[in-house]
């Protein structure tokens, strides 16, 4: 499965850049998310996703598998599982800034 989503910050690349590695500042920004652990490029945490009635939580790891300072491009890595379930879970997130 592929999700796209782009939106505009009102503030210059190299700002956002420096925000975008900052995981501690990133993750309160996604609904669901709290961070337990940064270690490097690697961090872990929970996801609390809920559709309608079904609430699950997912507890992972994620990492920065690429950081191009140069394009302003970074690729993450998560995994996940179920804190009450079998249910697995992994993505890849890319994130480009462009002026």
């Amino acid at each position: 499965m592929l999700l796209e989503n782009s939106f505009r910050v009102p503030v210059p690349v190299d700002e956002a850049w420096s925000v975008l590695l900052d995981v501690q500042r990133v993750v309160p920004c996604m609904p669901g998310a709290t961070l337990s652990e940064v270690d490097g490029d690697s961090f872990k945490g929970k996801v609390k996703v809920k559709v309608g009635p079904i609430v699950v939580i997912y507890s992972g790891t994620a990492e920065f598998v690429e950081k191009d300072a140069a394009l302003k491009r970074v690729v993450m890595s998560a995994t996940g599982k179920e804190t009450k379930g079998a249910g697995t879970a992994k993505a890849i997130l890319t994130a480009t800034l462009v002026p």
